[in-house]
């Protein structure tokens, strides 16, 4: 057996699966990181997007589906916090509901990086290398925030790397399940957080390499192509078949929950995006965006990054800095990948089917980040881990070269752990420092009391109103619901207003009537397609009657005029 843990057949490699210390020390990683996310629980409740959808289980109760993103996010948060019901837990509010979700977050990710230790160690047989890199991969920016956040993204990635560990698995098991396995888990995954299904190509680079076999006791050719193509067209045929029948299941009887009953109507409601109106499409922009997301989704660098126009306007010094990290950081991901290209023809089988998967999955996961939105955190967190992967494998293939190049790539890779290990600070300071965006939400439901009607934006304190403290129906995400329907939110607005106004109810205002024409252009006009004059009647009819302090400026909260007709 050579240094990468693996034989000529690859044999070896599966075996590591099995070794009892593998167990203990998957187990000890899961252990160390659960109890460290679980002390790093965040109080930026908006540090990612889509933390706070978990409360409309608490206000619901029972158990529904979400649309296609994340369609079991609320099935994984109905279990997980009826499971610790029955243990004795109960959360008696919002705040210690969003508590328990996030414990599940910390959960899922302490797995996730459990997962992805097994995985390379069962490559490279190196426990110092394997934990290194996994330490690296969990301290990213990204990865961090969504494992002490509560959103949806943590479980989508558990299910896949789960379904990538059947995957591997194939190397030491000769019959199928394991392909059965993995393809019924990537289905769930796609079901958790839509996204994740892109590294199943991953995955079948594993499953083609471990049934790839030597014919022999052929004399014709023909024969022995045939032969040696069986077995993995057999696997590539179950995993396909099972992938496409649990997924139909899943979101069969989802769309079945949600009174979608015909065939066709599924098939329509799957392929039923309702953003991509919105963030869909390839643009310059988007491809000059991916260096830039992939540096500030590693290290603590940019946090407050609205476009590159607005950060070439900030202080020179710091302009360089970044876009030097970044230089330095794209230039060392493709070194290690053009060194292991390079050296592949000396590769062992393990390594190069693990090089190749993880180049393949690091491509199409790549995907919702060229076409979508390249500084979304949840869309890094496959990249990232692939790209975990290759940095791995060239460290372990540079230990046989000379002292320079071992020197050299130690350096290297020592400098950039140091700077992920960094995001430990903001993590530290995000878990101690107040909220000061939840107070202000706070403030604005002592304002208005529970029979009043009020819409907001995406700015914290509207979000945080909206999901702690709005009664049901009091509330409208003004944004949102453009971004989902463009300019039918306007009309959506009126009948609510009306509605409320025949109450004898308020309507209040928050944020959303202080954005300029530039600001409201920027999103809600260009890419919603909602003119800046459908709000201007409100705008006109209502008064200031609260300010609240964010940074240099305020967000005010607005009145209508009991009067105005909308």
């Amino acid at each position: 057996m050579d240094a990468a843990g693996c034989d000529r057949d690859g044999v070896q490699a599966g075996n590591a699966f099995f070794q009892p210390r593998l167990l203990y020390a998957c187990t000890g990683v899961f252990v160390a990181f659960f109890v460290l996310f679980a002390l790093l629980r965040t109080k930026n409740i908006l540090a990612v997007d889509g933390g706070i959808r978990c409360l409309e289980v608490y206000r619901r109760q029972s158990l529904y589906f979400d649309i296609n993103n994340h369609l079991l996010q609320p099935a994984h948060v109905w279990a997980w916090t009826r499971t610790a019901g029955l243990l004795g837990y109960n959360a008696d509010s919002p705040f210690q509901f969003y508590s328990l979700v996030q414990l599940m977050n910390c959960f899922a990710g302490a797995a996730c990086l459990a997962i992805l230790f097994a995985l390379m160690y069962s490559v490279v047989s190196s426990w110092r290398l394997a934990l290194t890199v996994t330490i690296g991969y969990g301290f990213t920016k990204a990865f961090l925030e969504q494992a002490t956040n509560a959103n949806e993204a943590p479980m989508g990635l558990f299910w896949s790397l789960l379904a990538l560990f059947f995957a591997a698995l194939c190397f030491r098991v000769k019959s199928n399940w394991p392909v059965f396995v993995s393809a019924l888990l990537f289905a769930i995954a796609m079901a958790a957080y839509q996204t994740m299904i892109l590294l199943f190509p991953a995955a079948i680079v594993l499953i083609w390499a471990s049934r790839s076999a030597k014919a022999g006791g052929f004399h014709n050719n023909q024969k022995r192509t045939r032969a040696a193509l069986a077995p993995q067209l057999r696997a590539f045929a179950i995993f396909a078949l099972v992938g496409v029948a649990t997924t139909a299941c899943i979101f069969g009887y989802a769309y079945w929950t949600m009174q979608i009953r015909s065939p066709l109507a599924m098939v329509k409601a799957f392929f039923t995006h309702e953003e991509a109106n919105v963030y869909f499409g390839i643009t310059g922009g988007k491809v000059l965006n991916l260096p830039v997301g992939l540096t500030r989704n590693i290290l603590p660098l940019a946090k407050d990054y609205s476009g590159i126009r607005n950060l070439l306007a900030g202080p020179p010094l710091t302009v360089a800095l970044f876009f030097l990290t970044m230089v330095l950081l794209a230039a060392f991901f493709v070194a290690c990948v053009l060194y292991l290209w390079n050296q592949r023809s000396r590769l062992t089988l393990c390594v190069r089917s693990a090089f190749v998967g993880a180049t393949v999955g690091l491509l199409f996961t790549a995907v919702p980040l060229a076409i979508w939105d390249s500084n979304y955190d949840k869309f890094w967190l496959q990249p990232l881990a692939c790209l975990a992967f290759l940095i791995m494998l060239a460290l372990h293939v540079m230990r046989t070269e000379s002292g320079y190049v071992v020197l050299t790539s130690r350096i290297a890779g020592g400098i950039l752990l140091i700077g992920i290990l960094s995001n430990s600070v903001w993590a530290v300071q995000d878990h101690e420092r107040e909220n000061l965006e939840l107070r202000q939400a706070q403030h604005v439901a002592e304002i208005v009391g529970k029979e009043s009607f009020v819409v907001g934006g995406w700015d914290g304190p509207s979000l945080l109103y909206g999901a702690f403290w709005a009664p049901d129906g009091g509330y409208l995400d003004y944004t949102q619901d453009a971004s989902f329907h463009s300019r039918r939110a306007s009309d959506d607005l009126r009948a609510a207003i009306s509605k409320t106004q025949a109450r004898g109810g308020k309507v209040y205002f928050i944020g959303l009537l202080d954005l300029t024409p530039h600001q409201w252009d920027d999103f809600l006009g260009r890419r919603c397609g909602v003119p800046y004059s459908d709000l201007d009647t409100y705008r006109i009819h209502s008064s200031v009657i609260a300010k609240l302090p964010r940074g240099t400026t305020d967000i005010s909260l607005h009145q209508l005029n009991p009067l105005t007709t909308p």
